[in-house]
């Protein structure tokens, strides 16, 4: 059966999405004749993409992925998505990661947390704590299908003395507590990426920071009017950070720390073993 359901265009929702407003119009038309109160029934839906994959298999040369789209693309994206919007407008751009990783066997995502720029103890105010529950729903996603999850890469400040205790408690926190693959690479390294900070949703879009924020806001909302919808330029740092990631160090992978971060992450988080954890980065990055 087909289930009523009123809607109504949100103006403002769609400019957050980067819909172009000519688009407002028409949307608004189509809804006042009531185009989209029905919705189609769940299975016709499964039914139609199972139908779909299976008339592209046939016109590949090449063997095609097997995925249950049953199980996977019409319920398990469509309730993830919706979490992520309602995170809010930070995470609900991250959330064309999980259309990525499902027709893709590579990382939903690609992260450089440039410290320089943006201090780890933001990362515990409430706007980036959203963000990171985005990045824990999207490598549960990814991995899920088999895929490799999310990959931050930790761009260390250029004077380590400059980390506050704030900054080393939540260093430590974030690699227990994190579900992203972790390296880290002194900023003398990373070439480009030692004066920005950048995140790469699947092959579609680019956020970027590349000037230091007062406050947290102001990093979220630089992330969001940095946003460009550029296929060619988030291939090519898609490349270039994994290319970072062969001459960083790795720190965790596949939810486990790697060799001695995982003794020193052991001890209870006090400030001598964040002090210890980020002289071991920093002394292992710096072979």
């Amino acid at each position: 059966m087909t289930k009523q359901i009123k809607r109504k265009v949100n103006r403002d929702k769609l400019r957050s999405l980067g819909v172009p407003e000519v688009l407002f119009e028409p949307a608004e038309y189509l809804t006042e004749q009531g185009a989209f109160e029905v919705e189609p029934p769940r299975e016709l839906v499964e039914s139609t993409i199972t139908l779909c994959l299976e008339e592209l298999k046939s016109k590949l040369e090449f063997p095609m992925p097997t995925i249950d789209p049953t199980a996977i693309l019409w319920p398990a994206v469509r309730d993830c998505a919706a979490q992520l919007f309602r995170l809010g407008p930070l995470p609900a751009t991250y959330a064309d990661a999980l259309f990525y990783v499902s027709y893709n066997v590579a990382r939903p995502l690609l992260i450089v947390e440039n410290h320089d720029l943006v201090p780890p103890s933001f990362w515990r105010k409430e706007e980036l704590v959203k963000a990171r529950e985005a990045f824990r729903q999207i490598n549960t996603y990814a991995r899920s299908l088999h895929r490799p999850a999310s990959c931050r890469v930790m761009v260390l400040k250029s004077c380590p003395d400059e980390y506050t205790s704030a900054d080393m408690r939540e260093l430590v926190s974030s690699l227990k507590e994190g579900t992203s693959d972790v390296y880290c690479i002194p900023s003398r390294d990373a070439g480009e990426f030692s004066k920005k900070d950048v995140v790469v949703v699947g092959d579609l879009r680019v956020l970027s920071i590349s000037k230091k924020p007062s406050t947290v806001h102001e990093a979220e909302q630089m992330l969001l009017e940095s946003k460009k919808e550029d296929s060619t330029e988030a291939l090519a740092l898609r490349t270039r950070i994994e290319v970072l990631t062969h001459h960083a160090l790795p720190v965790k992978s596949n939810g486990v720390l790697v060799g001695e971060f995982a003794g020193v992450l052991s001890a209870d988080d006090s400030t001598a073993a964040c002090e210890t954890m980020l002289m071991t980065l920093n002394h292992a990055a710096g072979r």
